[in-house]
């Protein structure tokens, strides 16, 4: 049910052609539900230890599902196609939502001995960040009186996620808006950098070599990771996709868990191949 009361309706678009930029909103009530139910759907619960030991780790730290608006792919075929290339974990880093997150149990249980990690894209029009770990939304509408990127950084820092920069210097202009970091945030608040995002990365490697470089000299020692940017698993990935895996990074970690690729991380224990 709606909650009786004044709304607002925020309009974001990334590009204005025309300005004043004029717009049409429609909005559609509804008594019936129109969608199927969703059982499956369920609180994200940690699953705890998936394998003891510590060890090299494979995975990816950048995969969508189809709770990012552009993306396809449920849970099951990301799963299928991460076993098959023989990851360890995945980190599901859906656009500016945690509704994947609903799903995860369910699928946790029928992966056997692979881990889904809970994250999100965190998707501005000033750059992206990848949330590792994170399990709470956090309002990226940067501009919103009270939304700011410093605020959007401690509401990730408050529930113990891990701030990455996604693709910092992936610069296409007017065919990715938003990509390439800009945001002028303080390094101490990040704690990893992906040096290496899908089929982009021989473009815009050395660029991104240097940020986290600068970074470094600075006195912020970011750890870096790699992630694929898949948004189809594995199918139909584009000029600058890749599938899951490639690129991969490998975590040394007392053991599978989300505790345990998290402190692998927050320890710099990490190669991005």
């Amino acid at each position: 049910p709606i909650t009786p009361g004044t709304w607002r309706v925020v309009i974001g678009k990334a590009k204005l052609v025309t300005e004043p930029a004029p717009y049409h909103v429609v909005v559609t009530l509804r008594d019936v539900a129109t969608l199927p139910a969703q059982p499956e759907r369920e609180p994200y619960l940690d699953p705890g230890v998936i394998v003891s030991g510590e060890r090299w780790y494979a995975g990816d730290f950048h995969v969508h599902s189809k709770e990012s608006g552009d993306a396809r792919p449920p849970l099951d075929e990301i799963v299928a196609f991460a076993k098959e290339r023989g990851l360890d974990f995945v980190e599901l880093s859906d656009h500016n939502t945690t509704s994947q997150l609903d799903f995860m149990n369910d699928a946790q249980s029928r992966v056997g001995d692979l881990l889904l990690l809970p994250g999100v894209e965190f998707t501005t029009y000033d750059g992206h960040a990848n949330g590792i770990g994170a399990t709470a939304f956090v309002d990226h509408k940067i501009g919103l009186p009270g939304v700011t990127i410093e605020a959007a950084a401690d509401a990730f820092a408050e529930q113990g996620a891990i701030l990455s920069i996604n693709h910092p210097t992936l610069d296409l202009g007017d065919a990715c808006i938003g990509c390439a970091w800009k945001h002028e945030l303080d390094g101490q608040t990040l704690g990893a950098i992906e040096i290496a995002t899908a089929g982009s990365s021989s473009l815009f490697l050395q660029g991104t070599l240097d940020l986290w470089e600068s970074y470094a000299a600075s006195g912020h020692r970011l750890t870096p990771v790699g992630g694929s940017d898949d948004h189809q698993a594995g199918t139909d990935v584009g000029a600058f996709g890749a599938p899951i895996g490639s690129p991969c990074t490998m975590v040394l970690a007392s053991e599978l868990s989300v505790a345990g690729i998290m402190e692998g991380v927050r320890s710099g224990r990490t190669v991005v191949d």
